[in-house]
Protein backbone atom coordinates (compact mmCIF):
# COMPACT_ATOMS: atom_id res chain seq x y z
CA UNK A 1 0.00 0.00 0.00
CA UNK A 2 1.58 3.31 -1.04
CA UNK A 3 1.82 6.31 1.23
CA UNK A 4 -0.50 9.19 0.47
CA UNK A 5 1.19 12.50 -0.27
CA UNK A 6 -2.14 14.21 0.44
CA UNK A 7 -1.60 13.98 4.21
CA UNK A 8 1.87 15.53 3.96
CA UNK A 9 0.64 18.29 1.66
CA UNK A 10 -2.41 19.05 3.82
CA UNK A 11 -0.30 19.30 6.99
CA UNK A 12 2.21 21.61 5.27
CA UNK A 13 -0.51 23.90 3.91
CA UNK A 14 -2.24 24.04 7.29
CA UNK A 15 0.91 25.09 9.16
CA UNK A 16 1.82 27.53 6.40
CA UNK A 17 -1.62 29.13 6.65
CA UNK A 18 -1.34 29.52 10.42
CA UNK A 19 2.07 31.17 10.17
CA UNK A 20 0.86 33.47 7.40
CA UNK A 21 -2.04 34.58 9.60
CA UNK A 22 0.33 35.32 12.50
CA UNK A 23 2.67 37.33 10.26
CA UNK A 24 -0.23 39.28 8.71
CA UNK A 25 -1.58 40.12 12.16
CA UNK A 26 1.83 41.29 13.38
CA UNK A 27 2.44 43.39 10.28
CA UNK A 28 -0.80 45.31 10.89
CA UNK A 29 0.26 46.27 14.41
CA UNK A 30 2.55 49.19 15.26
CA UNK A 31 6.21 48.37 14.70
CA UNK A 32 8.16 47.38 17.76
CA UNK A 33 11.07 45.14 18.67
CA UNK A 34 8.84 42.32 19.96
CA UNK A 35 6.84 42.17 16.73
CA UNK A 36 10.02 42.00 14.69
CA UNK A 37 11.29 39.11 16.82
CA UNK A 38 7.99 37.23 16.34
CA UNK A 39 8.05 37.81 12.59
CA UNK A 40 11.64 36.56 12.37
CA UNK A 41 10.67 33.52 14.44
CA UNK A 42 7.75 32.80 12.11
CA UNK A 43 10.07 33.09 9.11
CA UNK A 44 12.50 30.59 10.64
CA UNK A 45 9.59 28.27 11.47
CA UNK A 46 8.47 28.56 7.85
CA UNK A 47 11.89 27.37 6.69
CA UNK A 48 11.78 24.42 9.12
CA UNK A 49 8.28 23.47 7.92
CA UNK A 50 9.44 23.64 4.28
CA UNK A 51 12.47 21.45 5.02
CA UNK A 52 10.28 18.95 6.84
CA UNK A 53 7.81 18.89 3.96
CA UNK A 54 10.56 18.24 1.42
CA UNK A 55 12.05 15.50 3.63
CA UNK A 56 8.69 13.76 4.14
CA UNK A 57 7.84 14.08 0.45
CA UNK A 58 11.21 12.67 -0.61
CA UNK A 59 11.03 9.76 1.84
CA UNK A 60 7.47 8.97 0.81
CA UNK A 61 8.48 8.91 -2.84
CA UNK A 62 11.44 6.69 -2.05
CA UNK A 63 9.18 4.14 -0.36
CA UNK A 64 6.25 4.37 -2.79
CA UNK A 65 3.61 7.06 -2.74
CA UNK A 66 0.36 8.08 -4.37
CA UNK A 67 0.03 11.63 -5.67
CA UNK A 68 -3.16 13.72 -5.52
CA UNK A 69 -4.13 12.63 -9.02
CA UNK A 70 -3.77 8.97 -7.94
CA UNK A 71 -0.47 8.41 -9.76
CA UNK A 72 1.76 5.88 -8.03
CA UNK A 73 5.28 7.21 -7.44
CA UNK A 74 7.88 4.56 -6.73
CA UNK A 75 11.64 4.20 -6.96
CA UNK A 76 13.02 2.93 -10.23
CA UNK A 77 14.58 -0.49 -9.80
Amino acid sequence: MPYSLKVISKSYRSELGQLTNVIDTLLNQPRCYDNNIFIEGCFLRLIVIWESFIEEYFLSCMCKAMSRNKTIIKPKT
